[in-house]
């Protein structure tokens, strides 16, 4: 009565225990391992999600232009060659042969360069510590050998594997029912670059109804007439509120979903009807089986502005919505 005594209960995976004070000791279930995801498979499933074969076989993105990307632009052009092995040679020139090279060759030594295995067509890539040793190299560009095969060195350019693309079509669109939150203009420019295009302006809204912008499309048929736009729920922390208010503020920011689960990340998806409201074409002339009379001379100037009539609350092409 007068003290409290401590048991001590070892509980073996097969469930055996031993009571350090005696008397029956409780079954505890075994603990399984935890089952690796690659030891599960169902043989029912014909396709695995990612499988090559079940894959777009190309995608096109359209990235904006950022203030980091121009100077990373400016960085690449002052320090930054491009090496290529030219010549029939099987063996490839390595970042250590090249660095060797450089400094019997060149007088650059390991302190001044930094040398990586660059994308095709290119095979290496150097970073230089100065301005002054990136302009010298490239004076001895053919003139020496590394592992059997001619160097050649080129400067960085924002050109390399691209080709010309244009955003043709200036075009004037809506979104009815766009999130309340993301009516600013960095969230505006996002939906329209995954809609393959670029904003040039956001319109003086005049309503909550539907925000009219302007922007350059690469494609308007690639945009379509219903939109789900797919907004993360943000990151919670487990911070325990300090007043009540701020306990019921927290409630609200939860609502029915709680933090994010590590097995998948929350979203919200809001339908948002887009409509086509004016579109500047300079594109051919879409038609097919005309007669020779009817097409456009060599060289004719095929500029057009399509105006097409909307309604709020109706998606293009169906009721009153029709061309103009």
């Amino acid at each position: 009565m007068g003290g409290g005594s401590v048991t001590s209960t070892t509980v073996s995976v097969d469930g055996a225990s031993t009571d350090g004070g005696g008397g029956a000791a409780p079954v505890v279930a075994a603990v399984q391992p935890t089952r690796s995801l690659l030891d599960r498979s169902f043989p029912q499933e014909v396709w695995r999600r990612g499988e090559p074969s079940r894959r777009l076989e190309m995608s096109h993105v359209l990235i904006p232009r950022t203030l980091s990307m121009d100077a990373l632009e400016q960085r690449y052009r002052r320090y930054v060659l491009l090496a290529t092995a030219v010549g029939d040679g099987e063996e490839s020139v390595t970042p250590t042969a090249l660095l060797a090279a450089l400094e019997e060759r060149c007088s650059v030594v390991a302190s001044e360069v930094v040398i990586e295995v660059a994308c095709p067509p290119h095979d290496l890539w150097l970073t230089f510590s100065t301005e002054e040793k990136c302009t010298d190299v490239p004076f001895s560009s053919m003139k020496f050998k590394c592992c059997r095969r001619w160097i050649q060195f080129t400067r960085w350019s924002r050109f390399i594997r691209a080709e010309p693309g244009a955003l043709e079509y200036r075009c004037k669109l809506s979104f009815e029912g766009l999130p309340n939150q993301s009516w600013t203009t960095e969230l505006v420019k996002a939906v329209l670059k995954d809609l393959g295009g670029e904003l040039i302006e956001i319109l003086p809204p005049t309503n909550r109804h539907e925000l009219e912008v302007m922007a350059w499309l690469r494609d308007p048929f690639y945009v379509g007439k219903l939109v789900t736009i797919e907004i993360p729920e943000p990151t919670l922390f487990n911070k325990q509120p300090e007043s009540m208010d701020e306990y019921e503020a927290m409630q609200f920011d939860l609502g029915d979903y709680g933090p994010s689960s590590p097995k998948k990340k929350r979203t919200l998806l809001y339908p948002v009807l887009c409509h086509m409201k004016e579109v500047i074409d300079r594109g051919p002339l879409l038609a097919e089986d005309l007669p020779a009379e009817w097409l456009p001379a060599e060289g004719e100037h095929l500029s057009r502005k399509h105006i097409f009539k909307t309604k709020l609350g109706k998606i293009d092409g169906t009721g009153e919505s029709e061309a103009v």
